[in-house]
């Protein structure tokens, strides 16, 4: 009989620790419920706050661009006057300015008003995408015309840099639905980069294909300085510069990549960019196979295997 009742009291004793131990795990829970709760709250409060942060910074940034969007003409109007009267007086156009110093001051003159309105015409172009104010033009392109337009425009800045500039496109490649003149500015822009970042001696080509599953593709390819691989996303950043040093040897606003790349992205296309230091990069720039103008076959011709300088 005593064991009987040292038995039931042991279990009774077992009973009433558990029944504690669950006690006391149902106020652990509890008490972390609150704070997950608290937790939850918090980060509701803070996703709250970030929304509103970044819908301020968007809309900064959208009135900022829409600023220099709108500035268009006020910026431009001075400088090509400055760049007009400049090249009157250095033509001599009403005569003789009588002092050759006179003469290259002019030429001076109007070399740097040409070099800030291009800037300003980047600056200008990038806001105009970023705002969402620029707009498509879209027309059938012949593909070699505006090939043999931008080539003519880098021509000379190549031969001064001594620096070999070939094409590539096939005789018959196919028409591409697009706005000219931004497909135009994305070539001589990456063209242009190009050239600026490879030295004399070295080459720098243009190639175009086609084809149904990979669309139209335009790649420049250069043996140049190259980008170091962490290097390459400040590249294609706005106003991001590799050498931010104020006495760097390659000047300019940094925008030739990004505003490539979002005149692509407007056309539904994409820009990539791959690059070797010492070696030289490759940029890519893709435009949707749907933007091909299939005029004599159900499918794209592929062109890439095809050469015409």
């Amino acid at each position: 009989m005593n064991d009987r009742i040292a038995q039931l009291e042991k279990e009774i004793l077992e009973r009433r620790n558990a029944e504690a131990e669950q006690e006391q795990r149902i106020a652990e829970l509890l008490s972390s419920k609150s704070a997950l709760e608290k937790q939850g709250r918090e980060i509701v409060g803070l996703a709250e706050d970030l929304a509103v942060a970044r819908d301020q910074a968007e809309d900064a940034n959208r009135a900022k661009s829409m600023f220099l969007a709108t500035m268009s003409h006020e910026l431009r109007t001075p400088l090509n006057a400055i760049i007009g009267f400049s090249e009157l007086i250095g033509g001599e156009m009403f005569g003789p300015v009588g002092n050759d110093s006179y003469r290259e001051y002019a030429n001076d003159i109007r070399e740097s008003g040409q070099h800030l309105l291009d800037l300003i015409n980047d600056i200008l172009d990038l806001s105009k995408c970023e705002s969402g104010s620029d707009e498509l033009h879209e027309e059938n392109i012949v593909i070699s015309e505006v090939i043999r337009s931008a080539r003519w425009l880098v021509t000379a800045r190549a031969q001064d840099g001594n620096v070999e500039l070939e094409t590539e496109l096939a005789d018959e490649a196919p028409m591409l639905r697009a706005d000219k003149l931004k497909l135009k500015q994305i070539l001589i822009n990456l063209l242009s980069n190009a050239i600026k970042f490879t030295d004399p001696g070295g080459k720098v080509t243009l190639k175009a294909w086609c084809s149904k599953d990979g669309g139209y593709v335009f790649q420049v390819v250069d043996t140049g300085i190259g980008i170091a691989l962490e290097d390459i996303p400040k590249a294609l950043a706005p106003f991001q510069q590799i050498d931010n040093r104020a006495n760097r040897r390659y000047r300019g606003t940094g925008l030739g990549l990004p505003l490539s790349k979002s005149l692509s992205e407007m056309h539904g296309g994409s820009m990539d960019l791959q690059s070797q230091v010492g070696v030289g990069t490759t940029v890519t720039v893709r435009f949707p196979a749907e933007r091909i103008v299939r005029l004599r076959h159900h499918d794209a011709v592929d062109t890439s295997d095809r050469k015409a300088s």
